[in-house]
């Protein structure tokens, strides 16, 4: 299988849980021109709850090949700097429900889609904020931008990189990856 047979699986399985993260979320707010500090405060609440699961799934694959592609700690510290209230930011996570996706280390193709999919988005948050809200700390989204390359490094490593776990598998745990993250930010919104 092709990287980018990998990636269009995975971006399928993920298409409407996805859709429905931009539909609800950040991207909205930046389209409408309504997003301010209280959002970006909130938002980066709900980035680090999405981080802190990352991390907590990444690292059920440190012998994988991909795993050198998700730095340290996700930028976890820079949230916790950006943030103005570092108390309102916990460690809370609940990890995915099905313990057999970490079975294997092909799995974590799904966990550094998930992460590194999100630079590019952003670059688009850290350029409206940048513009719009230029006394907001930005350090998380500065280290996001910077994971780009590491993207780009990780899609041109899976062109060459033998599967041993079906792909759907893999896509199957792209989409829980996916489903954990949308009722991480329904929870944060209430």
């Amino acid at each position: 299988m092709s990287s980018n047979d990998i990636l269009t699986l995975l971006r399928e399985k993920t298409a409407p849980l996805h859709q429905k993260l931009d539909e609800d979320g950040v991207g909205q707010l930046i389209k409408q021109g309504t997003f301010n500090t209280e959002h970006y405060h909130s938002w980066l609440l709900v980035t680090h709850q999405i981080n802190a699961f990352l991390y907590s799934e990444k690292e059920h694959f440190k012998d994988s090949p991909f795993y050198k592609y998700l730095s340290g700690d996700l930028g976890l510290r820079y949230i916790q700097e950006d943030h103005r209230d570092s108390d309102d930011l916990y460690q809370t996570v609940s990890g995915v429900v099905d313990r057999s996706f970490h079975d294997h280390m092909d799995y974590m193709v799904a966990v550094a889609y998930t992460f590194l999919g999100s630079t590019l988005g952003s670059a688009y948050i850290l350029k409206y904020v940048q513009k719009d809200i230029p006394e907001a700390s930005t350090r998380f989204l500065e280290f996001m931008v910077q994971q780009i390359k590491n993207w780009k490094l990780f899609k041109s490593e899976l062109q060459e990189y033998d599967f041993t776990v079906e792909p759907d598998q893999i896509s199957e745990y792209g989409r829980a990856l996916f489903k954990q993250i949308t009722l991480l930010s329904a929870s944060m919104k209430r």
